[in-house]
């Protein structure tokens, strides 16, 4: 037997989990793989048309203001080094997280320096971005994250021994 109010009960249940089809999971993977390409293989198309963005080591970025730029010991060269907020946003989204010893073992070491603070859904932020290629966030509760332009990085050479 039914009981009178078996449409009202059958409403208030609550809903199954329902597991993707297969077809589902091919279409949400390619939408997935599409936004990555974008980021990876067309980073100027997501710039200009800023409808796109890539994520970067910290998540999505809010604005980035540029305080400092050309600054380091050799004045007259560093004085060329004058990245502007889209240039910063373009380094952090190609960036990856490198360590200390990544940084002295495969990335050169830029004299020249440029630094800003940025926003994202967290945390204001201060960064650092060299010459060469290398940079880093630094979180208000003091926290350091190196970075390493994966473009920029150097081959350890074999010396032979």
């Amino acid at each position: 037997m039914r009981p009178k109010d078996a449409t009202a009960m059958e409403a208030a249940a609550p809903a199954r989990h329902v597991i993707p089809s297969m077809a589902a999971r091919r279409h949400r993977l390619r939408r997935a793989l599409t936004a990555l390409s974008a980021c990876a293989i067309l980073p100027a198309v997501a710039l200009v048309s800023g409808t796109a963005r890539c994520a970067t080591p910290i998540g999505e970025i809010g604005w980035i203001e540029v305080r400092a730029t050309g600054q380091g010991p050799e004045a007259e060269a560093c004085s060329r080094f004058r990245p502007d907020a889209a240039q910063v946003r373009e380094f952090l989204e190609r960036a990856i997280v490198i360590s200390g010893r990544q940084e002295h073992d495969f990335f050169n070491h830029g004299p020249c320096w440029a630094r800003g603070t940025l926003t994202n859904a967290f945390d204001h932020w201060e960064w650092e971005m060299r010459d060469m290629g290398t940079g880093l966030v630094r979180a208000t509760n003091g926290e350091v994250i190196l970075l390493g332009d994966p473009a920029m990085r150097v081959a350890l050479e074999d010396d032979g021994s």
